[in-house]
């Protein structure tokens, strides 16, 4: 009986460890890393001028990315001593993949909102939702899209703004990635395309004369994502927007990307 119990005793114990190890909270914000020593930041390299391809001397597409994004999760790298790796990925995917633990940061033009159920860092440049219609068409006013598509990314704060709009003017909105949808009003193919107001600038300065901007949303804050949980994590990089806010580059860099 004496040995049952023993061996009862020794069992529970070994529980009681586990279920100490499983639950140990992390020390550190470097432990709530999920790859020692690298933060793995997602982005979705599609928004200019915030993420996209780099394009070659030669004008050919390349693999590494860039854009003001890039120096935010750059700047992280250097404050935090950090190895960063770019991880490209459709932005629909970026805040599950961050819950999954896939990715440590999100960095890919995300403004807060209630329901995108993360944790958003201070802000690190403020913008507002734009709507971008054809020179050359007949939408001048919000009003003359009345039974006409629209376009918005999909799960962006566009697309939320275009459901708003649509709502209001009765038209309907699709969703879509901004390169085919600028293709697609090129073509007069949709009634306008609604997305970040520095990125309707930045086609429209690639396209003289094609495009113009008939209204502007509210303003949004910018901010970086990280899982919840990783609140470490996130007063971390906290320091570093604030810092990268602060340094002597931020304004050259707000208005080489920005303008």
């Amino acid at each position: 009986m004496k040995k049952i119990l023993a061996i009862c005793l020794a069992v529970a114990m070994t529980l009681v460890c586990f279920t100490g190890c499983g639950n140990k909270e992390a020390a550190t914000w470097e432990d709530q890393l999920g790859t020692a020593g690298k933060i793995r930041v997602g982005t979705s390299a599609d928004y200019p001028p915030f993420n996209y391809y780099v394009v070659d001397a030669s004008g050919n597409v390349t693999t590494e990315v860039g854009g003001f994004d890039i120096e935010v999760a750059n700047y992280i790298s250097e404050y935090t001593g950090m190895e960063v790796e770019i991880v490209p990925m459709a932005f629909e995917t970026i805040i599950s993949a961050v819950n999954a633990g896939t990715i440590d940061l999100g960095i890919a033009c995300f403004s807060y909102r209630e329901d995108r159920d993360v944790l958003f860092s201070d802000t690190y440049y403020t913008s507002c939702q734009a709507v971008m219609v054809s020179s050359t068409g007949d939408i001048k006013t919000l009003e003359d899209l009345s039974g006409k598509v629209i376009l918005a990314g999909d799960a962006t704060t566009g697309m939320y703004y275009a459901e708003e709009l649509c709502n209001t003017y009765g038209c309907e909105v699709r969703s879509g990635e901004i390169l085919p949808m600028v293709e697609s009003l090129k073509a007069h193919a949709c009634a306008a395309i609604v997305t970040e107001e520095c990125v309707a600038t930045s086609y429209m300065n690639a396209n003289p004369g094609l495009f113009e901007i008939i209204n502007q949303g509210a303003a949004e804050e910018i901010k970086v994502i990280a899982k919840n949980g990783n609140e470490l994590l996130m007063e971390k990089v906290n320091e570093a927007v604030k810092s990268f806010i602060e340094s002597e580059n931020y304004d050259k860099l707000v208005e080489d990307y920005f303008g």
